[in-house]
């Protein structure tokens, strides 16, 4: 084959493919002036993004816990620039109506993936979506929307004595009337719920069969 007036044998096939298997091709970013900014190999990025993360991890884990605090923005912790430039990565925009939006919504669930209030598991999926600050007063953001199933959410509006603070990174912290305080947080992209594990039943042997007893020309069973 001829490429820009080039001759490419199998041989120089071959040799592009065993640098693409060993991890030798070299990538290398432009700038705007066609100028090279940077060169790296695939093996190179992979590990300067397995670094980016587990940094990013280290600073979720470390964020300080802060007062309540409501604002037009949310910190949904994308504050590296790299990581922001693309769809579905920013949290969804603050609405004025009362009712979240779809994405407000999908949001929500995905991030608490069940009821926020400490010691309960019912699924975010069957859960209702609160404001922790009430509307509209408080804004329907996801900064300031939380899950709760049915029972805790009742309990948050009607039993008195409760305190609950809900900071912009969804933390929540919840006082009961004697004192008693518990914190819970969002487990983040990558972790597994904490979900009880649905009970297999054990294996259940067939019944046993027992062979027809043989029976003569008239119908009686053997002996005769």
């Amino acid at each position: 084959a001829d490429v820009d007036g080039h001759t490419i044998t199998a041989a120089h096939c071959r040799e592009v493919l065993a640098q693409l298997h060993s991890s030798r091709l070299f990538l290398a970013l432009h700038g705007h002036n066609g100028g090279p900014q940077a060169v790296a190999s695939h093996s190179q990025l992979r590990r300067a993004a397995h670094r980016r993360r587990r940094k990013r991890s280290r600073r979720n884990h470390e964020r300080p816990t802060s007062v309540t605090r409501l604002g037009p923005e949310c910190d949904d912790g994308l504050d590296d620039p790299v990581l922001v430039d693309g769809p579905g990565l920013r949290s969804p925009a603050t609405t004025h109506s009362y009712r979240p939006t779809a994405d407000q919504d999908r949001y929500v669930r995905t991030r608490d993936r069940t009821c926020r209030h400490f010691g309960c598991n019912r699924k975010a999926v069957h859960a209702d979506l609160d404001h922790h600050q009430p509307w509209p007063e408080g804004e329907t953001a996801v900064c300031n929307l939380c899950c709760y199933c049915r029972t805790h959410h009742r309990l948050k509006h009607q039993a008195p004595d409760w305190t609950r603070h809900f900071d912009d990174d969804a933390t929540l912290t919840i006082t009961t009337p004697t004192g008693i305080t518990r914190t819970t947080r969002p487990p983040g992209p990558g972790t597994e719920p904490e979900w009880p594990l649905p009970k297999i039943p054990a294996p259940v042997a067939p019944p046993a069969t027992h062979p027809e007893p043989t029976r003569t020309s008239d119908g009686d069973p053997p002996p005769f």
